[in-house]
């Protein structure tokens, strides 16, 4: 992945375990015509790890957009995991 301007690990409830996140630094997609963004996204817990990439017109737009699929991958995660993390203002 390229260099992460965002991470955060996040305790899971009753155990010494973390949610880990990161948010890679945006670049440009190579598919795109005009010059789009793109970030590489991670979140695992456990033996459990889910890459994907989100896309924006702009650096901005790629990390806002990062940030809201974050919250939902989080929560798929957990579900599947039957786990819960620890947050603040979630």
């Amino acid at each position: 992945m390229n260099s992460a301007i965002m991470q955060a690990k996040y305790p899971i409830v009753g155990t010494k375990c973390f949610i880990k996140v990161v948010i890679g630094r945006p670049e440009i997609d190579p598919k795109s015509k005009h010059g789009d963004r793109r970030c590489k996204c991670t979140v695992s817990a456990h033996s459990n790890r889910k890459n994907f990439y989100i896309y924006g017109v702009d650096e901005i737009q790629c990390v806002w957009i990062a940030l809201k699929q974050i919250k939902v991958v989080v929560s798929e995660l957990e579900k599947k995991m039957k786990i819960k993390g620890e947050y603040y203002y979630w």
